[in-house]
């Protein structure tokens, strides 16, 4: 009776240490593996949509002009925000133009 009681206890311990592994090993898989998401990374994601659909909005018929970009009051965007609308040649950084009263003018030009 003893060996008995004793092999129930057994079976039952390898079960509930079996379901801990399990458990601990599903976690920390979870944990090492899932996405990660970064505050920065998703506010220059809606920044780059805003921008995307204000130069849309506001491009002359001609595709002339330049559109002069700042993330705050008069500062320029990082070289790698700008690297994501290479492909749109009339967008420039801010710190390229020439503020006069209400607008501004191309420093090059």
């Amino acid at each position: 009776m003893k060996k008995e009681i004793m092999r129930r206890f057994s079976l039952k311990f390898g079960i509930a240490m079996l379901t801990f592994v399990v458990g601990v090993g599903a976690t920390t898989g979870w944990y090492l593996f899932r996405p990660r998401f970064s505050r920065a990374v998703e506010e220059e994601n809606i920044m780059e949509a805003v921008f995307r659909y204000q130069i849309a909005e506001e491009r002359s018929p001609e595709g002339k002009g330049v559109i002069f970009l700042s993330v705050a009051q008069d500062m320029d965007p990082s070289d790698d925000f700008m690297r994501r609308l290479a492909e749109m040649p009339v967008v420039r950084k801010i710190s390229q133009a020439n503020k006069r009263g209400d607008g501004v003018t191309d420093k090059q030009t």
